[in-house]
């Protein structure tokens, strides 16, 4: 029910809201697909679909594929110490936005001992002032999405393991016998078996 209020039902109205002219407060005029047609044709509005949907991929399909794969390598292996994995990788669910932000802000700086940039001229392999990557056109996206991967492969990790850990062992076993590999395996058992949770993380 709370899905439905606050994801689904919003969803339905912004769909509405689309073939309408309407500044949201004023009365509503019915332009068909007029705005879909603007935002077709205006380089700006475009540009900006495709980095929403750039970082749709970061945000939630690598995670998800991530999570997925380490999962799967995981249930070939034996799961002790599991705790420690998802404390580890759960860890950026639980720290507040605005420290991550900065963390990252320090990582990705210009120049500076701790930076990814300072590190790198450490090694001997660049100079001692790099790249600006949270400030440059052509590297702020990739940076951004990357930074989404790493503080969302969390909970997706969490969510599977949860997810694998209710699987029957006598599946796996099964599936084995049958000669099934590590592809197969993941293809015929864990993601089937993994469908809520699944849809749960994207």
């Amino acid at each position: 029910m709370l899905l439905g209020l606050f994801i689904v039902y919003p969803f339905i109205r912004a769909g509405q809201y689309s073939f309408l002219s309407w500044d949201g407060v004023g009365p509503a005029h019915y332009v068909a697909a007029f705005n879909w047609k603007q935002i077709y044709l205006d380089p700006v509005e475009r540009g900006s679909i495709i980095n929403a949907a750039t970082l749709f991929i970061f945000f939630s399909l690598i995670p998800v594929m991530l999570g997925l794969i380490v999962v799967a390598l995981l249930a070939r292996t034996r799961r002790t110490g599991m705790g420690v994995f998802r404390v580890i990788f759960f860890l950026p669910q639980v720290l507040v936005t605005i420290v991550i932000a900065v963390v990252w802000t320090w990582i990705l700086a210009p120049g500076g001992t701790g930076s990814l940039n300072g590190i790198i001229h450490s090694l001997g392999l660049g100079p001692a002032v790099g790249p600006a990557w949270l400030g440059d056109f052509s590297t702020a996206l990739l940076a951004v999405g990357l930074i989404g991967t790493w503080t969302e492969f969390g909970l997706c990790f969490v969510l599977f393991v949860a997810g694998v850990q209710r699987i029957p062992a006598e599946m796996f076993d099964a599936a084995r016998i049958d000669g099934a590999g590590l592809v197969r395996e993941f293809t015929n058992v864990i993601v089937p078996m993994l469908r809520r949770e699944i849809g749960a993380a994207i």
